[in-house]
């Protein structure tokens, strides 16, 4: 149950951070992604936000490219670049399976 919550959560983390205004969508994207002061957690950390985007852009159909990055010698990420085009048809206009709202987008602010 924790675990479906954390996988809920972490989608509605990334829609919370896209523009809303539809002018910004159909356009290309870098994606730039740093391990912050933290060392290996934090390069850790930095691998698995880059894993999510891309897994958030390949399940709505955009075009995922990573331009090259940096791996350190655990698996992280010291720092990556990406490409992602969505070919113009925007995000989809909803938060993923239509059972969210933005009220659960308050429940954000108290992690």
């Amino acid at each position: 149950r924790i675990d479906s919550q954390v996988a809920s959560m972490e989608t509605k983390l990334v829609y919370a951070v896209l523009p809303r205004d539809e002018d910004d969508f159909g356009t290309d994207a870098v994606l730039e992604v740093r391990a912050g002061t933290g060392g290996d957690e934090a390069a850790l950390f930095a691998a698995e936000l880059l894993a999510a985007y891309e897994k958030t852009a390949k399940n709505r159909g955009w075009k995922f490219e990573s331009l090259g990055k940096t791996l350190t010698d655990l698996g992280g990420i010291k720092e990556a670049a990406a490409s992602i085009n969505s070919g113009g048809g925007g995000y989809g206009g909803s938060f993923g399976d239509g059972d969210d709202s933005a009220a659960d987008l308050d429940s954000l602010d108290k992690l």
